[in-house]
């Protein structure tokens, strides 16, 4: 199958605040691109409620807010694209200024190059009971 992403993408482990025009919800960023990311919900909602993160409706705008690191935030608005039942969801960023597109592309390059500041997110595996 042939890739159709055109930006470098990094894995991570950033903190996101996000909200849609009923859902709100603090979260996990574990892949990231200048063009979008994916929200992992599963790690930080109750299982009773996970069923509500799939009902975030597709093209439903979505702002965000990436702790890039201490003390700083970058607000992005973008779209949800798809979702993974249970698990999070994809969100193309748009409408993006050149200002924050340069403050998200030196970050990326960053954390290409290396950085421990932002460590790939571990696998989210079941518990035995």
């Amino acid at each position: 199958m042939k890739e159709r992403r055109r930006a470098k993408r990094v894995s991570t482990n950033l903190t996101v605040r996000w909200n849609t025009s009923d859902l709100s919800q603090d979260s996990k960023i574990t892949d990231l691109s200048a063009e979008g990311c994916f929200i992992l919900t599963a790690d930080r909602m109750p299982v009773n409620k996970l069923s509500r993160v799939t009902q975030v409706p597709r093209r439903d705008e979505i702002h965000v807010e990436l702790h890039l690191s201490p003390g700083e935030w970058l607000k992005l608005k973008g779209e949800v694209v798809y979702k993974v039942e249970r698990l999070g969801f994809g969100v193309r960023f748009v409408n993006v200024t050149t200002p924050d597109k340069q403050v998200l592309g030196a970050f990326i390059d960053k954390q290409d190059l290396g950085s421990l500041e932002s460590l790939p997110f571990p696998r989210v595996t079941g518990q035995k009971h």
